[in-house]
């Protein structure tokens, strides 16, 4: 009986575990210095429609110890398009400089369009198949338990051999609820269950956390979001685990890179709870030629301010350096990046620092504790009608114009209306 109980408790160590004892080697010897780079949205058409120049070319300059992908690693239509959508990424020039570079291991997790669909949820119905592809061209090995896990493609690495800083990869998609409900969920129990053993982890101290969607955000109309509730079970986690475990929060998907921080969360968890997002590895939010306070008027300043946003090429680099004697010497820079190599945005984290200070990123007084719609409403009027007001004035004068003369075309074929039902009242009696 003892033999049977020994061997479950191995067994579930290994399904849990498995993928945490991954480690994902750098070119320090002994480890303490690591060099991780991240990106998401890579689209064939954009690349080749306005004949750009691939930035994983700068990327493969840098060379990282590792580069993940957060998402979109192809653009495919239709569940046929997969492989011809994949198989030009894996091909694209740039892109191979960075497979061939014998540095730089790859990794990923998808997001919406490399998942099959568009906003995609549980109920895709290709999920098996493309779960296959997506793993087999970005090297995932034949016996990965990612292939056949419940749940999803989840999965976590230790960074460097001090085991000290890790990487977990969520999946949220494929056990993503379909609406937004009170209690819809976004990673599903089962991945749920392996999170909070991931929190578990005696080895590491500092967790890096990616999604393909943004976790912070909740005031933001457009773009995808963590569900509420699924919000706050990862912020409870996060809080139960303070004490033992740091976590930084890193993004893709809106074609912007941008660096978040939750408004009060040195009150809240003891330290900074910080998001860099970078999505458009081949395109940006601007290439849809919206005016610039169209766009800014989507984004409201919860959570920064638009000088901590880039729009424009990117990828993330993040330079850590790990002390496994004193975890409040560890470090992370981590640096936006353009098509041209330039930094542009950056962030130095010190997660164990004694004495934590809150970064503001943003003069807004709100905070998550006021309604969103309330947030996202004033920050429209202030956008529209401070930061540009002519366009805001303008605007407003052109819908006011639009109004009075659908206010007179109503009232022109209502008269019309009223005047042909007279006339034929008048027929009648006569």
């Amino acid at each position: 009986m003892v033999k049977i109980i020994v061997k479950i408790s191995i067994i579930i160590c290994l399904i849990y575990f498995a993928n945490a004892q991954q480690i994902l080697r750098s070119q320090d010897v002994k480890g303490q210095n690591f060099l991780f780079s991240f990106g998401s949205c890579f689209s064939e058409r954009r690349l080749t429609a306005l004949n750009r120049t691939s930035i994983f070319e700068k990327i493969s300059e840098q060379k990282p110890d590792v580069f993940a992908w957060l998402g979109d690693f192809g653009y495919p239509k239709l569940f046929e398009d997969f492989i011809p959508a994949f198989e030009f990424t894996k091909n694209e020039k740039g892109y191979k400089m960075l497979q061939s570079n014998n540095i730089t291991q790859i990794i990923g997790v998808w997001d919406d369009h490399d998942y099959g669909r568009n906003d995609g949820d549980k109920n895709y119905k290709h999920k098996h198949e493309t779960r296959q592809i997506y793993l087999d061209y970005i090297g995932e090995p034949k016996n990965s338990i990612r292939r056949t896990q419940p749940g999803g493609i989840y999965t976590s690495y230790y960074l460097g051999s001090t085991k000290k800083v890790k990487l977990v990869l969520l999946d949220v998609r494929f056990s993503r609820d379909s609406f937004w409900f009170e209690h819809s969920d976004i990673l599903g129990p089962d991945q749920w269950k392996w999170l909070e053993n991931e929190f578990n982890d005696p080895h590491s101290h500092t967790i890096i956390l990616a999604s393909g969607c943004q976790i912070l955000p909740d005031d933001r109309v457009i773009p995808e979001k963590w569900y509420p509730d699924s919000r706050n079970r990862l912020f409870n986690l996060i809080q139960k685990h303070k004490d033992h475990q740091r976590v930084i929060l890193i993004s893709g998907d809106i074609h912007l890179a941008e660096i978040l921080v939750e408004p009060n969360s040195v009150n809240k968890f003891g330290y900074n709870i910080i998001e860099i997002t970078s999505s458009g590895l081949t395109h940006h939010i601007m290439d849809y030629k919206f005016p610039q306070f169209i766009v800014d008027g989507f984004l409201p300043n919860t959570f920064n301010d638009r000088q901590h946003r880039l729009m424009d090429f990117n990828y993330a680099l993040v330079d850590i350096k790990i002390d496994p004697e004193n975890k409040e010497n560890t470090q992370l820079e981590i640096s936006i990046k353009d098509q041209n190599n330039a930094t542009r945005l950056q962030v130095k984290i010190e997660p164990w620092k004694q004495e934590q200070k809150q970064l503001n990123l943003t003069n807004s007084k709100y905070t998550r504790d006021d309604h969103r719609y309330k947030r996202w409403i004033i920050w429209m009027f202030k956008n529209y009608f401070i930061e540009y007001r002519k366009a805001g004035i303008a605007l407003t004068s052109i819908a006011f114009v639009i109004l009075i003369l659908a206010y007179f075309i109503c009232k022109i074929l209502y008269d019309c209306y009223q005047n042909k039902i007279k006339n034929q009242q008048k027929q009648k009696t006569n």
